[in-house]
Parts: structure tokens; sequence; C-alpha cells
């Protein structure tokens, strides 16, 4: 009877420890491993002009991003590849003014990092 009482006061606690124990390695698994992409960071001389970054996948499918007067960087999540990254000025209209475009290769949980002189 008393092994019984013993037991039954050391099995939930025993059932607590377990379960506690079980959920370290989800919880340290880098949110870029798991979404599985790279972060590339852009950076543009002037912060008086409005600039836009274009990640080109394939012929059809981009990821296009137009920054705020005064921002001077970005910072975007891509997915792994080999992809043109286009970074522009845009005038009043939205309509590109100078531009680049670079080759990068995007690699998971790599910090890939594009600057340009406008």
């Amino acid at each position: 009877m008393k092994i019984k009482k013993i037991t039954a006061v050391l099995l939930p606690f025993a059932l607590l420890a377990l379960g506690c124990g079980k959920s370290k390695t989800a919880d340290t698994t880098p949110g870029c491993v798991m979404g599985n992409y790279g972060i590339l960071t852009v950076n543009f001389a002037s912060a008086d002009i409005r600039h836009s970054v274009s990640v080109r996948f394939d012929g059809v499918h981009s990821q296009d991003k137009a920054l705020p007067l005064g921002a001077k960087s970005d910072t975007l999540h891509i997915k792994p590849g080999n992809f043109p990254i286009r970074m522009q000025n845009l005038d009043n209209d939205n309509k590109v003014g100078t531009y680049r475009t670079i080759f990068t290769t995007i690699r998971t949980c790599k910090d890939t990092t594009l600057s340009v002189s406008f």
C-alpha cells in the first residue's frame, strides 16, 4: 500500500520532467533552417532618393521591395540559389533611374551583403 502511495505521488513529477526535457532541440533550430532562406542585406549610398530591390527567381517569379525615402539599407529573406539582384533608384513617379544588377548566390542561413554607389 505504501509503494502505491509513493508511486502515485512521484509519477506526475516524473512525467513532467520527461515532458520538459524533449522540447529543447525544437527551440534551438534557427528560423532560417526551418524556413530555408538566406539573409540578403542591400546598402545604398544616398538616403535622399527612393530605392528598390528586385530578386529574379526565374522568368516569371520575383521578389520586389521598394524602400521608403530616407532608407539606405534593407534586409530580405531569400530562398537559396543563384539569382540576379537588381538594385535601383526611383524618381517621384516610381520610374527607374540608375540601376545595377549583380548575380549573387544565396545560401541557407548565410548573410550576403550588396552595396551600390547611388
